[in-house]
């Protein structure tokens, strides 16, 4: 029965169509994709989110290479996994305030859904790993970066900023067509926890601080 359904509606491939036809892909998705759809997409976005950081030897500690693969592969999924479901059920009660319709199931797929993006951002991430300092493809006795590590990296940064704001457009739409409300309405679902988040770290940054120099 679903497949006859699906058949009788335009046929979209989410990888492609997410960037165009965001709130299309995301019904699309949400009536027509099973669920192991999704936690696929959430397994390969967290294995190659996490894939640069293991690379990057700057961090204060530096760990064999197949074994900062095998943390990806692992740990990846896992991270990706509690990533999505806590931010869905922050975006589902944030979009109530703006009564929305969505369900927890159809929210945390709806996250899913915009991991798609960060897919296509891995390989940028990876190809400038192979060109910073301080990873592990880098010379490790260079006291200087290359001109042509300083182009990539510049090149590469411009790529991610202009993925990075089309992304929010992205996310901005699918929990909008998630809930049910508007484009605008998704953006300050998202918009506001973070604010919040800044503020709550702000006012312990400060407390601190007064706290640290109070010793003194």
């Amino acid at each position: 029965m679903q497949e006859i359904r699906e058949t009788e509606t335009e046929q979209l491939n989410p990888f492609i169509s997410i960037w165009t036809k965001t709130r299309e892909t995301v019904r699309y998705a949400l009536e027509y994709k099973r669920e192991k759809y999704f936690y696929f997409i959430i397994l390969i976005a967290g294995i190659l989110a996490l894939l640069p950081s293991v690379f990057d030897t700057t961090l204060g500690f530096e760990i064999p290479i197949i074994v900062a693969i095998l943390l990806a592969l692992i740990l990846g999924p896992i991270l990706g996994f509690i990533s999505t479901m806590i931010g869905a059920g922050i975006y589902l009660l944030v979009g109530k305030l703006f009564k929305g319709k969505a369900t927890f199931n159809e929210m945390w797929k709806t996250i899913a859904l915009t991991q798609l993006v960060s897919i296509w951002m891995a390989p940028l991430l990876l190809i400038g790993a192979f060109f910073t300092k301080g990873s592990y493809f880098s010379d490790p006795f260079a006291t200087t970066v290359s001109p042509t590590a300083t182009a990539v990296d510049a090149i590469i940064g411009i790529f991610l900023l202009v993925l990075g704001i089309w992304s929010i457009i992205i996310s901005s739409k699918a929990i909008g067509e998630a809930h049910q409300f508007s484009s605008w309405k998704g953006f300050f679902t998202m918009l506001i926890p973070g604010v919040i988040v800044f503020i709550i770290a702000v006012v312990i940054i400060v407390t601190l601080s007064f706290a640290m120099f109070g010793t003194f």
